[in-house]
């Protein structure tokens, strides 16, 4: 009777460890889910003088505006999920540290490229940078918006 106990305690806890444990991967995985949920916006803002390109990129939809000109398009929930997956990747709190690899922009030979992403009520944004050539960590997400805006750069 007494092995019968000590058998039933052990098979009772093996259980219990193993429930916990797929409580806590479920709320990992919910927890990555809502991290990208809470991404409002990502934006790629572009100037020089004459010329200025802002690409708002919302859940469905992507907003151009070149030179006061505004025009709109669906963004599909894949691109989105790209997006969005990206900015998760990233320390937010960081982007505004990262250094630009170029300083063309200093004299017009380049726009000046910001990328600002809004999450969770808060504002993030970048240090100024070439475009076509950002910082490498922004290297991914800066090519997706281009991708998704339909003005695909180099990337050098």
């Amino acid at each position: 009777m007494k092995n019968y106990v000590i058998f039933a305690s052990a098979l009772f806890l093996a259980v219990s460890c193993n429930t916990n444990k797929e409580v806590v991967n479920k709320t990992n995985n919910d927890q990555t889910v809502v991290d990208k949920a809470l991404i409002q916006s990502i934006s790629l803002s572009e100037s020089t003088r004459g010329t200025q390109r802002v690409f708002k990129v919302t859940p469905g939809k992507i907003e151009t505006t070149k030179n006061g000109v505004v025009t709109g398009s669906i963004l599909s929930d894949s691109e989105w999920k790209t997006l969005s997956g990206q900015t998760v990747k990233l320390n937010l709190a960081e982007i505004s540290t990262y250094p630009s690899p170029t300083t063309k922009r200093y004299s017009d030979a380049a726009l000046a490229s910001v990328i600002t992403i809004e999450k969770d009520g808060k504002t993030y944004s970048s240090s100024e940078f070439d475009s076509g050539n950002p910082p490498q960590q922004l290297r991914d997400l800066y090519m997706s918006i281009q991708n998704a805006a339909g003005t695909k750069k180099g990337g050098n």
